[in-house]
């Protein structure tokens, strides 16, 4: 009886958040894969990342804040021990395309990046786009991330989005 009562309050919560149409907060974790001259350095990694909408109808700009890891490959001769953090500040657009289940993004903006074991970081232009599917307040997304003079990665997101 509570596992049914439960699942009928997330389904209405869920019917709710698909209503709203003009604010959304999201949250994701991320499986990274860097593709190109990253990936001679770099192993697979695991971020976060948390962010809003603001909009109507099926376009919204978005802003996000979040951290990857990607950790060091020690065979390909990489001397750091702690891997890479990228730390990513960025704007965008999210645009729906089918009864806001296939949406479509893109966004821009500022990354730090890190050496772990080191006291350098620098910030750099980063750019990602992506596409992704919805279901209720679960998204799945995948994302081709950028950052200027490091290399790209492959990202692959899932987690939630709630219109408030």
């Amino acid at each position: 009886m509570k596992s049914i009562f439960l699942l009928l309050i997330v389904t209405m919560l869920s019917l709710f958040a698909n209503a709203q149409k003009l604010f959304f907060v999201f949250g994701h974790a991320e499986y990274a894969s860097p593709v190109g001259y990253l990936r001679d350095a770099n192993n697979a990694g695991l971020g976060v990342e948390a962010g809003a909408g603001i909009g109507m109808a099926k376009t919204f700009l978005t802003g996000t804040v979040g951290t990857t890891w990607l950790a060091s490959n020690k065979r390909a001769g990489n001397t750091s021990q702690g891997g890479l953090k990228y730390t990513p500040y960025k704007l965008g657009v999210r645009r729906y395309l089918l009864l806001k289940n296939l949406f479509v993004k893109g966004e821009a903006g500022l990354a730090t990046m890190k050496y772990i074991d080191t006291d350098n970081k620098t910030s750099k232009l980063t750019t990602s786009f992506g596409a992704g599917l919805k279901f209720t307040t679960f998204e799945a997304l995948i994302d081709y991330n950028s950052v200027a003079n490091y290399g790209s990665w492959i990202g692959l997101k899932f987690g939630m989005a709630i219109g408030l």
